[in-house]
């Protein structure tokens, strides 16, 4: 089956697997605020932002991020 990438208000990122008969959710990753945006990169990795200002990369054969930015909201001059 397919793979869908899901985030929420709920600051959790969540993998699911799709198929004719079901969804199962395979994997939950967290921000510590509500996800904003959620990108496939390819087939296993994908990429989360958060208003807790960091960007996840994740990848779906691991329990945890591969990289994370912290506070990108501070390399921009937003005035």
């Amino acid at each position: 089956g397919g793979k869908l990438v899901s985030g929420g208000k709920d600051a959790q990122v969540k993998v699911w697997v799709i198929n004719e008969r079901n969804v199962e959710l395979i994997r939950t990753y967290a921000h510590s605020e509500s996800v904003t945006k959620v990108m496939s990169l390819n087939k296993n990795n994908f990429v989360s932002c958060s208003l807790d200002g960091n960007v996840m990369f994740w990848d779906i054969s691991k329990s945890t991020y591969t990289k994370k930015i912290e506070e990108i909201w501070k390399w921009y001059d937003w005035k």
